[in-house]
């Protein structure tokens, strides 16, 4: 587990600091009239802090000075007011000890080094010599480290500023890599045959692990490590701005590069076989960076050049939005020479979080050329080394029990179709079982550093990087999260609701699941599971966007070794012939916040997600309604025809009471080759026209037309092949890169190649203005960035290639064409996409299907991994985009039972992703297409997964879900009441959702609500209906078992509102409504099911004895796959409510009018679509002999399904309060009188 530190009498700070040492300069230095004791032998230790106790709503920053032969310590505090532009510096003198353990002790005035934490930037030289020494002063060895980040709980330490990991500049050249594997890679041609699809697929590893495709050593990588001794100037930041974060205070460290560390490495001038080559490849790099002043010349290669320094200068102009450039500093001191001495990196923290919400720090590097030696490649820059320190609240123990020990990884995949999810510690990341051949080019984003030579005092000694194959990997961002174990109990009143399936279908399919009714009291050993938002502290890493390089964060199982590794793959970093900022070539921005226990407001990604959205100026749901249509693909695969779409097209259209879509995609199978998108298949399609005439028949059943692409790749067979060869990715051996296998090899297609992202803008305008599709799915992106060094451009990394594809491909779409994402990676996908797949392929069985491996936790469809993501990556969703789950699959062909089409059902539902049917709907037994009706239409906003970080198995999938609803506002009644007049022909059905979407999604202009009010999980209903919880339950295992809800669970914490003061009640006098939605199945339960931060008791500190003894344990034995949404409501005594139906998931969209008076109640359900099915209530009554109820004016049936007991002074039922009524209704939704109306006297 991570090291544990004891923690100090210390306010409630969270600090960032970073010593320097005697030799640098500071900004103090220039204008320091407030110090008299800084002197050139000083040392420096710089801060930013902040406190979240009341009052201390300022970020300071502090600047300690230690001098060398003296205790006394002068410390700046510069504390910004993040409510105006000015700040104040004060000096104070104070006597600093610093104790051998670690433990820093100070006097408490205002000023001083109130943080124990950061002595961990100090090494005694008595610490190796026992841990009972007395203390030390001041003057003790200064240790070359790199900086902490530390909060009451939690500390990170790195023990580096940057290590930089590159080679010769030549190295990476093709014409040189082609040569070192030129004889092993040609006997291996001829054997698998040079144009077929193995050696196509071939890919030499040179540039990742060190060696020969061969096996034969290559030329060693070369490494820098910097530290604090290697800081040359420190600034302060008084003010800089990073979207996303919006103003911060910061520092800035200048670093050296060591003498004559290139010099002895890199020689000044590439041999001369390689020259020529060099000169080729500076050149392209030259013409992609510097405007074209020809502007007379009408050559295509120019124009072809000019289209590309466009889209590079729009990039180039929104990254000068999004942040500030540093100045460089020179090797001299009248900054007169245009060489920059070395590294910059910038710290920064936000100044005007919000109160209660833990600032995090965010830092990114700024690299010069060398300026006295030949060019280098570089191939990683690593931002952070160091353990996670755990600080405990025992002083007489470290290893207390007391501590928050960490306990689960969240590892995040590369783009769409990668594994994403959380992991306990000490067991294996899950990963592909497919070989690599097959299917590394899915996953493979960045890569870790390899082997190297470290440079140190002018000799080199043997870097060996410590990464093992137990390593945790996640690609952009990771979340380290802490958890108490499982609390098991007695209990004498768990509730299992009724399981028996009715319908012959289930019959048929799983006998042994059908059970007799089950509600007698069973004792038994229960084990609670621990939520979430019950949670430790927790460590979000990540980056704010990958726009410059794809990062990957790496961490042991003891948590001794966490990296941050930019990984620039073999990038030329070049000389400009300028002075200005133009040298420097700068990371992303990385991102750490440690979070406080129990303050989760959604899950700890949240503020980490929005200030990525808020960078790449994210604009989710906000391209039109959200999309629910069909999509060709899964019936039809490739074998589609312009007839059989139209007559698809036209079955949606007659099915519009049913589910109206508003989008319809043509997948692949139009075109006779990928990379040939204007060839059309002969015989399928009648001519060149034939795709807009196809567009245009969507358009007249009133949907948007939708067309797949993949502009990025090519067959080996397409014309563009034979036509254009040298716009292919190629890797080290010169043979095509791997692209890995969907079926069949394919070629990926250079996007640091001006004339590739001409032809990929006139493919995309070809699609959007000539043949008229508003919606493009975009496929195998990841393919523009393929790993090989056989590029136009190898001055731009693959992140950066990345994100110059995306940038064209929004540029010729248009800002209101809708895009979807797909084999995308993640991370420079925010901000150009509307959707974004977020899983892989889903699939006609529930594990991959044979010959595939079954126990795959890769890219291989399968229903299993569709869900596993569509819940691990629910955060993403209304935050960077629309998620797109991938297609629902329905039809009786699969191998999917009715319970597993359902969970697919209810994860799309509740977290609110794409819907996109790909059946042939006509085919769809009516079993299953009710199960369509019941989640339409969508409702804008989406769940709170509520186990993802507290699993106890890393292949497992999360099991609960929550929403919570409430008709406290009047915002749907006002939406319905304007949208009343217009039919049902001229509006889109998803407008609702769309509306309601606002409230739960990112959005740059407004400022978002605080994540406690939970608007991003709140379903807004029509007045009468009342606040409710709604929780989806899951068993994903292969066997039929008795799954438990935490009584914690089932009630809207007590932080959820609306508008304040506003709370949701949570301690019912009377107990729950429980309504089961899939089997309709009523149960009411007595406890007092608190949200963890409420008061449960006035007499106990101990929340856990209250939840788990106290309160009732919710169970239901669920069959293999299967899911239940429960819906629990706070029973009223003495008015009637409306607990459910079996129409709609949400038990309430279903409800346009909910209506009581004395001893009648009126419902008028939505006339919208065609529904038939029953609604129940609670009605506080004895007796039925009097009720009568009507549906359309017309004598209906009901039935009394259940009884809700009185409690009496003892506190347990002792009488009847009300009865629950079943009612069958319908809504036809073709305009006859009363329609859907229903009235019930009792």
């Amino acid at each position: 587990m991570a090291t544990t530190r004891k923690a100090a009498d210390t306010d409630d700070l969270w600090t960032f600091s970073l010593f320097a040492p005697p030799s640098a300069l500071s900004s103090q230095d220039d204008d320091d009239t407030t110090s008299t004791t800084t002197t050139t032998t000083s040392r420096r230790l710089y801060q930013l802090q902040r406190s979240l106790t009341e009052g201390g709503r300022k970020v300071t920053t502090r600047v300690t000075t230690f001098p060398t032969d003296a205790t006394t310590a002068a410390t700046t505090r510069v504390v910004v007011d993040p409510n105006s532009n000015t700040s104040t510096a004060t000096t104070t003198q104070e006597e600093i000890e610093i104790v051998a353990t670690g433990t820093t002790t100070t006097n408490k005035n205002e000023g001083g080094i109130s943080d124990e934490r950061t002595s961990l930037l100090v090494n005694d030289e008595t610490n190796n010599q026992s841990k009972d020494t007395t203390t030390s002063t001041a003057s003790s060895t200064f240790n070359p480290t790199g900086w902490t980040f530390s909060s009451p709980f939690w500390t990170l330490q790195s023990n580096i500023l940057l290590r930089l990991t590159y080679k010769p500049a030549w190295q990476v050249l093709p014409a040189y890599t082609r040569n070192k594997c030129h004889n092993k890679s040609n006997n291996k041609s001829k054997m698998l045959g040079a144009t077929g699809s193995f050696a196509a697929a071939c890919c030499c590893s040179c540039a990742c692990c060190g060696s020969c495709c061969d096996g034969t050593q290559t030329d060693p990588y070369r490494s820098i490590t910097f530290t604090s001794t290697d800081i040359r100037r420190v600034e302060t930041l008084p003010s800089l701005t990073v979207r996303g974060l919006g103003e911060c205070s910061g520092i800035r460290v200048y670093l050296e590069y060591p003498n004559d560390c290139f010099r002895l490495t890199v020689p000044t001038n590439v041999p001369q076989p390689y020259q020529s080559a060099w000169n080729q490849h500076v050149q392209h790099a030259q013409d992609n960076s510097t405007p074209n002043s020809d502007n007379n010349n009408n050559n295509n290669n120019n124009n072809n050049k000019s289209f590309l320094q466009q889209m590079r200068q729009e990039m180039e102009q929104d990254r000068g939005q999004a942040e500030t450039v540093p100045p460089i500093l020179h090797d001299d001191d009248n900054m007169s020479n245009p060489h920059v001495i070395g590294p910059i990196v910038t710290f920064a923290m936000p100044k005007d979080h919000r109160d209660d919400d833990e600032p995090p720090i965010a830092w990114k590097v700024d690299l010069p050329p060398p300026a006295h030696a030949g060019p280098i490649a570089i191939e990683t820059v690593t931002v952070m080394d160091g353990p996670l320190l755990v600080v405990s609240n025992n002083t007489t123990n470290s290893n207390s029990d007391s501590a928050y020990q960490p306990t689960h990884v969240y590892v995040n995949g590369y783009q769409s179709w990668s594994f994403a999810g959380s992991v306990p510690l000490g067991q294996k990341q899950p990963k592909p079982a497919m070989p690599d051949t097959f299917s590394k080019a899915f996953n493979h984003g960045a890569t870790l550093p390899p082997v190297s030579l470290e440079y140190v005092a002018n000799h080199q000694q043997q870097n060996i990087p410590h990464h093992t194959s137990n390593d945790y990997l996640s690609d952009f961002f990771t979340c380290i999260t802490s958890h108490q174990e499982e609390l098991a109990v007695d209990d004498d009143t768990e509730i299992v609701l009724d399981t028996k399936h009715v319908t012959t279908e289930q019959q048929h399919q799983h006998p042994q699941r059908i059970r007799n009714n089950i509600k007698r009291p069973r004792r038994r050993r229960i084990v609670q599971r621990p939520l979430d938002e019950r949670g430790g502290p927790a460590l979000v890493l990540g980056w704010l966007s990958q726009r410059r390089q794809f990062g990957i964060i790496s961490m042991d199982a003891s948590l001794q070794r966490i990296q941050m590794h930019a990984s620039h793959q073999g990038q030329l970093l070049l000389l400009h012939n300028s002075s200005n900022n133009d040298n420097l070539h700068s990371t992303d921005w990385a991102f750490c916040q440690l979070e406080a226990p129990h303050t989760y407001d959604e899950e700890p990604l949240v503020h980490y997600l929005r200030a990525v959205a808020g960078y790449n100026q994210a604009k989710p749901l906000q391209n039109g309604p959200l999309l629910t249509g069909w999509c060709s693909w899964y019936h039809y695969y490739e074998n589609i025809d312009e007839q059989s779409l139209k007559a698809n097209f036209a079955t949606l259209s007659s099915l519009r009471k049913t589910c109206p879509t508003n989008v319809s995609v043509v997948d692949d199978g139009y075109m006779t080759a990928w990379g040939d998108w204007d060839s059309l298949k002969p015989g399928k399609f009648s001519s060149t026209n034939s795709m807009k005439a196809v567009a245009d028949n969507i358009r007249q059943e009133s949907m948007r037309p939708g067309i797949w692409l993949a502009p990025f790749t090519c067959d080996k067979h397409s014309k563009l092949v034979q036509q254009h060869p040298d716009w292919i990715i190629r890797n080290h051996q010169g043979l095509p890169a791997n692209s890995s296998n969907c079926g069949k090899f394919f070629y990926g297609l250079d996007a640091t190649n001006p004339q590739v992202l001409e032809y990929v803008y006139h493919c995309i305008r070809r699609a959007v203005v000539d043949w008229g599709y508003s919606v493009l799915k975009i496929d195998f992106l990841y393919a523009a960035c393929l790993d090989g060094n056989g590029k136009y451009d190898l001055s731009m990394s693959r992140a950066e290639a990345m994100h110059l594809a995306l940038h064209t491909i929004r540029s010729a779409a248009g800002p209101n064409t809708f895009l979807i994402g797909c084999g995308c990676p993640l991370g420079p996908g925010v901000g150009y996409v509307d959707g974004m797949r977020i899983s892989a392929d889903t699939g006609p069985t529930w594990y991959p299907a044979l010959p595939l491996p079954w126990w795959d936790h890769g890219t291989l469809p399968s229903l299993r991994g569709m869900i596993r993501n569509s819940i691990t990556r629910a955060p993403l969703g209304h935050r960077w985009w629309h998620n797109d789950p991938d297609c629902l699959m329905l039809g009786s062909t699969t191998k999917l039972t009715l319970e597993e089409v359902a969970s697919s059902a209810s994860i799309v539902a509740l977290t609110c992703g794409m819907l996109l049917l790909s059946d042939d709907l006509t085919k769809v037994s009516p079993a299953r297409m009710r199960i369509l009706t019941k989640i339409f239409p969508m409702t804008g906003v989406s769940a709170v997964v509520l186990d993802m970080h507290s699993l106890k198995d890393g292949h497992g999938l999360p099991t609960m879900l929550r929403l919570w609803c409430t008709d406290v506002s009047e915002k749907r009644d006002e939406f319905r009441r304007t949208k009343s007049q217009e039919g049902n022909a001229t509006r889109d059905h998803n407008e609702e959702a769309g509306y309601f979407s606002r409230f739960a999604t990112f959005r740059l202009s407004e400022t978002p609500t605080h994540p406690n009010e939970r608007q991003r999980s709140c379903i807004h209903m029509v007045k009468g209906l009342g606040t409710w919880t709604i929780l989806s339950l899951s068993n994903w295992l292969d066997t039929s078992a008795v799954v438990h809800i935490p009584p914690m669970a089932l009630a809207p914490p007590p932080e959820a509102a609306i508008a304040a003061p506003l709370r949701v009640p949570t301690s019912p006098d009377h107990g729950y409504h429980v309504f089961a939605f899939w089997s309709s199945k009523y149960q009411w339960i007595a406890g007092t099911p608190e949200h963890p931060d409420a008061d449960v008791s006035d007499n106990s500190n101990n929340d856990d004895d209250a939840f788990s003894t106290d309160a009732p344990l919710l169970s239901k034995l669920l069959g293999p796959h299967e899911t239940e949404i429960f819906h629990i409501k706070p029973v009223t005594p003495q008015t009637p409510q409306y607990l459910g139906s079996d129409i709609h998931f949400s038990c309430g969209q279903e409800v346009d009018i909910f209506h009581s008076q004395e001893h009648l109640l009126t419902i008028q359900l939505r006339t919208d679509y065609h529904r038939v099915g029953h609604i129940f209530v609670f009605v506080p009554i004895v007796s039925t002999s009097q009720v009568r109820a009507t549906c359309a004016g017309e004598p209906c049936r009901w039935t009394t399904v259940g009884n809700t007991p009185q409690i009496g002074n003892s506190g347990s039922p002792n009488s009847v309060l009300g009865r629950v009524l079943q009612i069958e209704v319908a809504a036809h939704g073709d305009g006859r009188d009363n329609d859907g109306t229903i009235t019930l006297e009792y």
